[in-house]
């Protein structure tokens, strides 16, 4: 290894051991069947995090210089996704990280990154706003988007993007690439969106079971690990230890009063309801032969995971039910009532652990995959959010000189995020600070390692938002409604499906 490398993996040994002992010092501040780049860790977490393993380097020539061209990425300013592009070095380990992967871009490319942010919260902007006009104006104001890939991926019809695989320089199959993703987005060969160590919304957003270890000690409730080490980890035995910890507080027999004490509190009307369609394995679109993508619901199989997951919510005393506010709010509250030993367990977004709640938790905390469906389910699965951030390169008036740049631009920039973001989010920031045994650290590693994309979450808009299904069918405890809601759509989602191919294929032509 090059004395550089090594100088530079010393830096951030020490600069990420700082980080975790201020952490400890001050408790206050604010597809397909395939895995995420590998994050595997050691399993003691008071040690500095062990970079070699994040160097694996990228095949881009050393040779490319592009004198001081400035690269200007659009993103989202969103609270959730505005440090993902660029971020002052201000001491926070994840800051300093993505400021040093900046730099080390540019030091190697010879190219300037400049990042501009669309303000607010929305998703869609981006494409139907800013590329839309870019490109029917004959515009090039931005060289890459980096953008919520659900509300992008939808507009890839309408030649807003550049086909990734054109593009020289780049190269997906790389272990910092996301190929669960790349094998969801690609079609017949050509891909427009991608994303991996490069997007830390990947990790952020990707939903998981936290428990109270104190609350289990109390009812003499062994932790769940062994239940998920055996498969056993399923909705029937959440179900069970939701009943076990109800506690009427204030004795006034009032139901879902946020002073009591539950098993369970989520979400049940939005976002933390979506995870299921992973981790229960319910599929929406598949493949066929020719590599187009195919309706591929199992009714039966969705009756069945909706019968278990209204039980959850909503026969269950042991579940605390809050519903969704603007702009998802309701999920730092879950976060709060879950920190301040409210409830047992709860579904949440790893991001939550970043908020002041959890971070002044003071009752020790664990943390495991969503439970499967049934025993039967061949393992468990991740879901991350729709709101995730990919990647993609604006189809505005770029030559192949300036896309085979930005293929080294991405790749690069991918790579340095393995190398420095991803540990000082994913062994600093969750693991050395945020989960308070050895046996989460594993499991840390067995939910991002199972992260799992189904098509038909990235093009939702397109086929009537079946994805977003949940939260009807769980939400207005509607349990009945799945039979008849996907009986009367037997023809209209196929043939949304079937259009998203044709225009695809046109595309391809074009």
């Amino acid at each position: 290894m090059k004395k550089t490398t090594a100088l530079v993996s010393l830096i951030f040994a020490i600069i990420f051991c700082l980080s975790a002992f201020a952490s400890c010092a001050e408790k206050t501040g604010p597809g397909a069947d395939t895995t995420v780049p590998s994050v595997t860790a050691a399993t003691d977490t008071t040690d500095a995090p062990e970079t070699d393993k994040y160097e694996i380097g990228d095949n881009v020539p050393a040779t490319l210089n592009y004198g001081d061209e400035v690269i200007n990425i659009l993103s989202r300013g969103r609270d959730w996704c505005k440090d993902e592009i660029s971020a002052e070095d201000d001491g926070n380990a994840i800051h300093s990280a993505v400021a040093t992967r900046n730099l080390v871009t540019e030091n190697r490319l010879g190219v300037k990154i400049e990042n501009t942010l669309v303000p607010g919260n929305d998703n869609y902007e981006i494409s139907e706003k800013y590329i839309r006009t870019q490109v029917s104006g004959g515009l090039n104001d931005y060289s890459l988007i980096c953008a919520s890939v659900y509300a992008s991926i939808i507009h890839t019809n309408e030649n807003l993007y550049c086909d990734l695989m054109d593009v020289e320089n780049l190269d997906l199959s790389r272990p910092y690439w996301f190929e669960g993703f790349n094998n969801a987005a690609v079609y017949k060969g050509s891909q427009y969106f991608c994303t991996g160590a490069i997007c830390l919304s990947l990790y952020r957003f990707t939903f998981a079971t936290f428990f109270n270890r104190q609350t289990f000690e109390e009812h003499s409730v062994p932790f769940p690990y062994d239940k998920v080490n055996s498969g056993e980890w399923t909705l029937d035995y959440q179900y069970e230890l939701a009943s076990i910890f109800y506690e009427d507080v204030n004795g006034d027999g009032v139901a879902q009063d946020q002073t009591d004490k539950y098993g369970f509190v989520a979400n049940h009307d939005m976002i933390s309801v979506d995870p299921y369609w992973s981790s229960c394995k319910l599929d929406i679109l598949g493949r066929n032969d020719a590599g187009e993508y195919v309706y591929a619901v199992d009714v039966d199989r969705i009756t069945l995971a909706v019968e278990k997951i209204n039980a959850l919510f909503w026969d269950n005393p042991g579940t605390l039910r809050i519903a969704n506010q603007s702009a998802d709010s309701e999920q730092p509250i879950i976060a709060g009532l879950f920190a301040e030993g409210h409830a047992a367990m709860t579904t949440l977004r790893l991001i939550e652990v970043e908020s002041d709640a959890m971070k002044n938790m003071k009752d020790d905390r664990g943390v495991i995959p969503m439970p499967k469906l049934n025993a039967e389910q061949d393992r468990y699965y991740s879901y991350v959010h729709d709101t995730m951030s990919a990647f993609a390169i604006p189809n505005t008036s770029k030559d192949d000189a300036e896309k085979n740049m930005l293929g080294a631009v991405l790749e690069v920039m991918a790579s340095e995020s393995y190398k420095t973001i991803t540990p000082a989010y994913y062994e600093v920031t969750l693991k050395a600070r945020y989960v308070n045994d050895v046996e989460s650290v594993s499991m840390l590693d067995l939910i991002t390692e199972s992260i799992y994309i189904d098509a038909g979450i990235l093009y939702t808009k397109s086929i009537e938002s079946v994805h977003q299904l949940m939260r009807t069918f769980i939400g207005k405890n509607q349990p009945s409604s799945v039979s008849t809601y996907f009986k009367a759509r037997a023809k209209t989602v196929p043939n949304a499906v079937a259009k998203i191919n044709s225009e695809l294929d046109e595309l391809k032509k074009g």
